[in-house]
């Protein structure tokens, strides 16, 4: 099973058609075919992010294609195998400055494809890096990659300053990542407390998640996401495959959208999956007026599946928050027994 969903990670991350499109605007700005969606979407990352003018009052320069790169698609984050609970969510983020693989363009010699963590201004210089190296940084995501060193990359987000890639990195933590590592935490009965616990604590928790989007193309929003492109990554460009080869007992459909997407095509290949309108929209309300879902479902490898709002939506910054927050009290015992029977 492995195996077969190596092989679709491989197909989501090394698509010539996305190549294709990224090459021309690399090369000579060839305008994209607007009645594409996979066009649409991959030409979607440039001409956004880094324009002329300043942000948080730092100038910032205008980086061409070719400097700038195009940050590859997600195919998931994690270990497939060990895995215990899966996010899903619509699609990756995008932070132009993050320390991510991007494509950079072709070798002119070999004509093979070119990565980089960060934009390339000096390409006979740059530090590429091999597609064996692509991979690996999805699949150890959560754990010890060669570039953060110590520091796990689930929690922390590496970013340079706004200087073209070339400068020193700064550290931020991820509001997504860390309430998902709170709420596999509490579901899984180990202790977390954010400002003592070390590295090994979080890896720990880590090792037991996976994260994976239904589209698996970066965009600053969901809104960017054009209609018919999430039927197409769900079913014909291997996202579905992927999820169901993932062994983690309980999946979290990560906002409203990801959960009215996922019910539609689930039930349209004849999954008994529940309504959207129950699974959402089923809540209880606590002695505090707060709401908790209190509906869960299976999918089609019979695993349980509870609706979640969005990790980003907090009101409360993360360390704050408490994952019971997200679920009522019955489908937390249900998670717990799953686990605990594993």
């Amino acid at each position: 099973m492995l195996d077969r969903a190596l092989e679709y990670m491989d197909k989501i991350l090394f698509d010539e058609k996305i190549y294709k499109i990224w090459d021309g605007l690399i090369e000579n700005g060839v305008e994209y075919n607007e009645d594409d969606r996979l066009s649409k979407m991959a030409a979607s990352q440039y001409n956004k992010y880094l324009q002329p003018g300043k942000k948080n009052g730092r100038p910032m320069e205008s980086l061409k294609p070719a400097e700038q790169g195009y940050q590859v698609p997600e195919p998931w984050n994690g270990d497939l195998e060990k895995a215990d609970i899966l996010f899903l969510s619509s699609n990756p983020g995008i932070n132009v400055f993050e320390k991510f693989p991007r494509y950079i363009g072709r070798d002119k010699t070999s004509g093979e494809m070119r990565f980089a963590y960060s934009p390339v201004t000096d390409a006979e210089r740059a530090d590429y890096l091999s597609r064996e190296e692509v991979r690996q940084f999805f699949i150890r995501r959560f754990q010890e990659n060669p570039y953060t060193k110590s520091l796990l990359p689930g929690v922390y987000e590496f970013r340079n300053n706004g200087d073209g890639g070339v400068g020193p990195c700064r550290i931020r933590g991820v509001k997504y990542w860390n309430v998902m590592m709170k709420i596999a935490a509490n579901i899984l009965g180990m202790e977390l407390d954010e400002k003592t616990a070390d590295e090994s604590v979080r890896r720990e928790i880590f090792s037991r998640i996976l994260s994976m989007e239904m589209v698996p193309f970066k965009s600053a929003t969901e809104g960017k996401i054009p209609k018919d492109l999430w039927k197409d990554c769900w079913e014909d460009n291997f996202s579905r495959e992927i999820f169901y080869s993932s062994k983690a007992k309980i999946v979290f459909l990560v906002g409203k959208k990801t959960t009215k997407r996922f019910c539609k095509f689930e039930k349209d290949r004849g999954t008994d999956v529940m309504k959207v309108s129950k699974l959402w929209d089923s809540v209880d309300i606590d002695k505090d007026g707060k709401k908790k879902r209190n509906a869960w479902t299976r999918d089609a490898n019979g695993r349980m599946v509870v609706a979640i709002n969005h990790l980003t939506g907090a009101r409360m910054s993360y360390d704050k928050l408490m994952p019971s927050e997200y679920y009522t009290p019955e489908i937390f015992n249900k998670m717990r027994e799953l686990l605990s029977s594993r």
